[in-house]
């Protein structure tokens, strides 16, 4: 029988989940999903559509979520660490593993397009429309980037915070 963790957040599989559900495989959560630029955000690991354009994030290959071409039509696309605050909530009771409350839950678009959850890198609530951008947050053994927070943008690039 699976385990199941309550209230799981899982960023790095790009959803956010409220309730029970079964624990992702330990390969499936240490998955590399971005990649280190020489400066600036690191870039997503996401996939775009070759039929109609549309860019998804995270990867996956059963097919698009806009046209519903197949998988073969989805080619693997280095997606902009950078987007748009559209919602922030403030976590204070969280009684799963992995992270201690309070932390912040942020609904960004990315300039690339796609939707996703993610944590903020620091503290706080950013008001909708905000900018922010990606953070290596957890690595590999390889230096992998395995883990993605957003900070604000001037945080980002060591302005002010």
């Amino acid at each position: 029988m699976a385990r199941t963790i309550t209230n799981f957040l899982d960023i790095q599989q790009g959803f956010l989940h409220a309730g029970p559900m079964a624990e992702p495989h330990p390969a499936a959560r240490r998955a590399v999903i971005a990649d280190r630029r020489p400066s600036g955000p690191p870039d997503l690991r996401g996939i775009r559509c070759t039929a109609c354009g549309r860019a998804a994030f995270p990867a996956q290959d059963l097919g698009c979520e806009r046209c519903g071409a197949d998988g073969a039509a989805l080619r693997p696309a280095a997606l902009a660490g950078a987007g748009t605050v559209s919602a922030a909530a403030i976590v204070h009771r969280h009684d799963g593993p992995g992270i201690g409350a309070p932390f912040t839950a942020l609904a960004i678009v990315l300039d690339d397009g796609p939707f996703v959850h993610a944590l903020l890198d620091g503290d706080g609530s950013p008001a909708p429309g905000t900018r922010v951008e990606a953070v290596a947050a957890g690595t590999d053994d390889d230096g992998g980037v395995v883990e993605v927070r957003f900070a604000l943008a001037e945080r980002a690039a060591g302005g002010a915070e």
